[in-house]
């Protein structure tokens, strides 16, 4: 299984018990013909496999960001490339930039990035900036997460 598709799959919650107790949502926003996707999920949720070809710690202290771009008019699901620029925000107000990276796997293309899990349990506020590279606009794109992660004592 790509990363892309773990990633989309627990979004969808065809993974149950991601890390433990954390939980995957999709987090959608539309931009005209774009249409961006975002989803965290612990990375202690991927497989050694996967978390070793992307060289992710998979650890219930650090989370994935996971950042798709859609044309509307394309064929459904299909991707496009762009820049993409992330920032995690705490409740308490701390900002801290998210290095995002692309993955490409069978003509799709998504962006992932890790941050620390800043709490046992956290709202987390997530900004998402893209632009796609045949558009000289860009989106930008905030959304709010419960992470629920349960770590060994």
């Amino acid at each position: 299984m790509q990363f892309h598709a773990a990633i989309l799959a627990a979004a969808l919650g065809l993974m149950s018990a991601i890390g433990g107790n954390a939980h995957a949502q999709v987090h959608e926003q539309t931009f005209g013909n774009y249409v961006v996707r975002a989803n965290v999920i612990a990375a202690s949720a991927l497989s050694e496999a996967q978390a070793s070809e992307h060289a992710i710690e998979a650890s219930p202290d650090t989370g994935v960001l996971n950042v798709v771009v859609l044309r509307r008019s394309d064929t459904p699901g299909a991707t496009v490339p762009a820049e993409v620029r992330a920032w995690i925000a705490a409740i308490a107000g701390f900002k801290v930039p998210i290095d995002m990276r692309a993955a490409v796997a069978n003509e799709r293309v998504s962006y992932f990035g890790t941050f620390e899990i800043p709490a046992r349990q956290s709202d987390v506020q997530f900004r998402i900036w893209v632009r796609p590279v045949d558009e000289s606009r860009s989106f930008e794109f905030r959304f709010e997460d419960r992470l629920r992660i349960v770590r060994d004592r």
